[in-house]
């Protein structure tokens, strides 16, 4: 699923990001990341599967503009961004 959030690296500009709602007993829970999406399709889940989800920590990557191409910062140098890592699980 999908929904806008805020840009914390853009103020005022909200973005499209991939988020997943999770149930449980005591209410709610939404993640959301971008290298979430590819962990869920690397599990093989399902709406209504159970699964288990863990953050395992952050690792850099290139931003790309509109065109694909790396965005460079006054220097030159190619801009880099946290993204986080995700495990997911069926149990």
């Amino acid at each position: 699923m999908g929904r806008e959030a805020p840009d914390g690296k853009w103020p005022g500009k909200p973005y499209e990001s991939f988020c997943i709602a999770l149930a449980h007993r005591s209410g709610q829970d939404v993640l959301q990341g971008k290298g979430l999406r590819d962990a869920i399709v690397d599990a093989g889940c399902k709406v209504g599967d159970r699964v288990e989800v863990r953050r395992l920590g952050k690792t850099k990557v290139s931003v790309v503009d509109k065109r694909g191409r790396p965005k460079l910062d006054a220097n030159g140098a190619q801009v880099l961004w946290d993204k986080w890592l995700w495990l997911v699980r069926k149990i």
